[in-house]
């Protein structure tokens, strides 16, 4: 029972951490995907 509740802690902090790392790289304006290219059409959709 014990370790089920510290396994499932472990991996909602692990959630969290990622969570809160991709929206700090949104705020700093990097894409998801890490390249940054301009002809993405991920990139076209957020111009407009």
């Amino acid at each position: 029972m014990l370790a089920t509740i510290v396994i499932s802690a472990l991996i909602a902090a692990y959630a969290g951490f990622i969570i809160v790392r991709r929206i700090k790289k949104a705020k700093q304006g990097e894409s998801g995907c890490g390249c940054g290219c301009s002809s993405c059409s991920c990139t076209s959709d957020l111009q407009d």
